[in-house]
């Protein structure tokens, strides 16, 4: 176990390593501080400091966005479209490419309620049907929240909410709820997070002992035993829970 967290720590820090080293790169070449380019590129100061220092670990395709257009390159190039967050580029298929243009100009759009607003907006993924253990997850729909309201080294982190349809995850988690998920790290030992296996999707409790185990909340339903962690993709992890 403690290996594919070192491997994935490894892919985080080589990602990071890339786009810190392209930013400096080009910086140097224009004659910029990091004073200039938080004003070139509209991102704020200290979130441009925390980027360059390797304090953030998944920056928001905005920023990345405002980044590449103040120093006068494509995204594409800032990321190194060969390889996005550890992905080999032929592997993708077109339509990849379609939905994370999509993603990048949604969160161009938040942010920039966010900036009029003087709040701070992430997305909110709704699944369009109930949703039960093993869901499967083949369509959604996306609104925002307001987030302002949380420390920043909450926000920083937060990557996007999931709403919850339905009671079928009650009493732990009920219809409307919605949950702010992050990817900054795996799960560590009792932490719940979001898995998908097959086609579905799992809200579950990570476990550790002699095999790693999927707990479910209402303890009827059968753990998943997992006895290779290549047979689960990781999507987040839950750091808090809205509930209106």
């Amino acid at each position: 176990m403690e290996n594919v967290v070192d491997d994935r720590e490894s892919e985080i820090l080589y990602n990071k390593e890339k786009w810190i080293g392209t930013i400096n790169s080009l910086m140097e070449r224009n004659g910029w501080g990091i004073k200039d380019l938080s004003e070139k590129s509209g991102i704020p100061y200290d979130s441009i400091k925390k980027l360059m220092s390797g304090k953030i670990n998944n920056p928001t395709c905005y920023t990345l966005f405002k980044i590449s257009q103040s120093l006068g390159c494509s995204l594409d190039y800032l990321i190194d479209r060969d390889s996005i967050y550890g992905i080999a580029v032929p592997k993708l298929p077109n339509r990849a490419f379609s939905l994370i243009k999509e993603i990048a100009n949604f969160e161009i759009y938040l942010q920039e309620q966010s900036h009029l607003s003087g709040t701070d907006f992430a997305p909110i993924l709704i699944p369009c049907g109930e949703m039960y253990d093993g869901m499967i997850y083949n369509s959604i729909s996306i609104e925002s929240i307001d987030i302002s309201a949380y420390d920043h080294s909450l926000r920083d982190i937060i990557m996007c909410g999931i709403k919850i349809i339905g009671d079928k995850l009650s009493p732990t988690y009920v219809d409307g709820d919605i949950l702010l998920i992050a990817k900054d790290r795996f799960p560590v030992n009792n932490e719940i997070g979001i898995f998908l296996i097959g086609h579905n999707m799992y809200i579950r409790k990570y476990v550790m002992g002699d095999s790693i185990t999927l707990k479910s909340f209402d303890y009827q339903t059968e753990p998943i035993i997992i006895n290779d962690i290549d047979d689960i993709h990781f999507f987040g992890r839950i750091v808090t829970v809205i509930r209106k």
